[in-house]
């Protein structure tokens, strides 16, 4: 064996053990360029040697085989049971109702219908409908009562001890001071006046008003003038003593149509006709002094005073001053939303009222406080 032979198979031997481990540069082609010629071993890989076509000094990477990843299977999960869907319920479009049901305004409007259709088909059914609906109606409507009996009550014009139209007691107290301020005015009238009382025999109805006249002139002193339409004087007729004529232009001018029509003749104002059939004493006053405050005989103040309503139109002459005022300049405002009715907002009509019961209260403090000094 040659020396040379026997010094290269170790060093081959020797070679191939630290290429195998890792320890020599095996390729060019892998080396990194800060090592220059130098070539690291990648770890982990294998090596062969064909020393018959590549030589005893390369080798070929054999990449160890790739184990496809298996996938886990996704667990199993139990059927998810379908949602029930829920219903749609249809939404009923909002009717445009312009009368609110029950409210005083559908009564007047329906409540005539439903009891038309009762009247029409009066079956226990359509009764029924109508008397349950009325009484709906007339429980609203005492409510309303119970609430304005306990409002009035304190209330300078509301309460009945100061309206003396509501309270017995005043009411006749009242009534016997306007009868006693009636005979005054009556027995001032009778002065200027002349009462014309229009008869005619068999006429029993002008028996009875003859007998009215009799007290009024003797009461206030009227002079009273008989005029027979018939001729007939008046113990003939069965009435009262009295001046008559049968004169039938008297009638003309005082456009008498039948008996008994009693009249007034007064010298400044002419004739006037002031009761054309039977009337009672009461009412026949009061128709006198009326026709004198038409002729101008009787101031105002006067006149209402005998009627009984001085005070009271009074002070709600006051608060329709008031409303017009507010009226007035809410027309004047261009954004005002006063409708073609004149009504005012409710809001706006407590504070007038508001407005007024406090001026009312203190006016009646301030003649309370005249009244003690």
């Amino acid at each position: 064996m040659d020396v040379a032979m026997v010094f290269e198979l170790p060093l081959k031997i020797a070679f191939c053990a630290l290429v195998a481990w890792g320890l020599l540069p095996t390729s060019r082609a892998d080396a990194p360029a800060q090592w220059g010629s130098g070539y690291p071993n990648p770890k982990g890989s294998f090596y062969r040697y064909d020393l018959a076509n590549l030589g005893w000094f390369s080798y070929q990477r054999i990449e160890p085989p790739e184990t496809p990843l298996e996938e886990p299977e996704p667990p199993e999960s139990s059927p998810v049971e379908p949602t029930p869907a829920t219903p749609q319920v249809p939404q009923r479009p909002e009717a445009s109702v312009a009368i609110r049901p029950f409210s005083v305004q559908w009564f007047q409007v329906n409540l005539p219908k439903y009891r038309d259709i009762a009247i029409d088909q009066p079956t226990d059914q359509n009764v029924r409908t109508f008397l349950y609906l009325q009484q709906r109606g007339l429980e609203k409507a005492e409510r309303f009562a119970q609430v304005a009996s306990q409002i009035g009550v304190g209330d300078p014009v509301l309460d009945d001890l100061f309206n003396e139209n509501d309270n017995d007691f005043a009411v006749a107290l009242q009534k016997s001071a306007q009868r006693q301020q009636q005979q005054s005015t009556l027995r001032k009238l009778s002065a200027e006046y002349l009462l014309v009382f229009f008869y005619r025999a068999q006429c029993p109805a002008c028996v009875k008003q003859a007998q009215i006249l009799a007290l009024v002139t003797n009461s206030a002193g009227f002079d009273l003038l008989g005029v027979a339409m018939d001729g007939s004087s008046p113990q003939s007729a069965n009435l009262p003593t009295m001046t008559w004529t049968d004169s039938r232009s008297h009638a003309v001018s005082f456009g008498v149509r039948d008996v008994p029509t009693t009249g007034l003749f007064s010298r400044t104002t002419g004739p006037s006709l002031i009761a054309n059939g039977l009337a009672g004493l009461p009412d026949l006053s009061k128709r006198i002094v009326t026709v004198a405050h038409r002729n101008g005989a009787i101031p105002d103040d006067e006149f209402y005073q005998l009627a009984g309503s001085g005070e009271q139109d009074s002070l709600t002459d006051e608060l329709e001053t008031l409303v017009l005022t507010e009226t007035l300049r809410t027309a004047k405002d261009p954004n005002s939303k006063l409708d073609g009715s004149g009504f005012i907002p409710s809001d706006r009509m407590n504070q007038i009222i508001d407005q007024f019961t406090a001026d009312l209260k203190t006016r009646m403090a301030i003649n309370s406080d005249l009244i003690h000094d």
